[in-house]
């Protein structure tokens, strides 16, 4: 995992090859009109604790731990980037015959790793492909952009599910992701306006500062 996020943004928010410093001038395009387009219905967000599958090293830890993992609410600390999210809760403890490290295997979004302090760590989309912790378990496919979203602060709690359970999960996510972009449609109009916006898209009774009138 990163040991912080600056590194990260300074390579992605450059300018010749160098990061931005004050008074760069970066080119835009203007924006074009043109029809817009919006989703019919809103999806509902996810609740409820984030479902993992065991890890590969689920055994280098007690069964006593594994329980405390899936039945414990651990904070979202500040070391959290696209890497990974370091968590803040109750340490779990290696198995003394393994030790707190493995030789390296492969990682992918979603392992969650044990280092030496015993905190969870979840690998997300920017992690590296091999790790040196066990890993004592993954997040399913369908929960895991509900961990990238969690503010530092914010408290989660994993709850173990099987494999097949979490492919069924993902393949129903993916039939609702399908389906949410098919039912996609263009708002009326060639470009989108006040009015196009206060009557699709928002609640009612908005009010426009610029006036006097109400808008509905």
């Amino acid at each position: 995992m990163s040991k912080g996020r600056s590194g990260a943004l300074q390579s992605r928010q450059s300018v010749n090859g160098r990061a931005l410093q004050a008074g760069d001038e970066i080119g835009a395009s203007a924006a074009t009109a043109g029809a817009g387009r919006m989703l019919a219905q809103t999806p509902e967000p996810s609740v409820g604790a984030i479902r993992v599958v065991a890890g590969p090293q689920r055994d280098h830890f007690d069964s006593s731990f594994w329980s405390m993992f899936t039945s414990s609410d651990y904070k979202v600390g500040s070391a959290a980037d696209r890497m990974g999210v370091r968590l803040e809760g109750s340490p779990l403890r290696h198995l003394a015959r393994y030790g707190h490290e493995i030789v390296s295997d492969a990682t992918v979004p979603g392992s969650i790793q044990i280092p030496g302090n015993g905190l969870p760590v979840v690998l997300l989309a920017d992690a590296q492909t091999a790790g040196g912790y066990p890993k004592i378990a993954t997040v399913i496919s369908a929960d895991l952009a509900r961990v990238a979203a969690s503010p530092p602060g914010s408290t989660i709690r994993f709850t173990a599910v099987g494999a097949r359970e979490g492919e069924r999960i993902a393949r129903d996510e993916e039939r609702l992701t399908r389906a949410l972009l098919e039912a996609i449609r263009t708002v009326p109009g060639e470009s989108l306006d006040l009015g196009a916006l206060y009557s699709g898209n928002l609640v009612d009774g908005v009010v426009n500062a610029l006036s006097q009138e109400q808008s509905r």
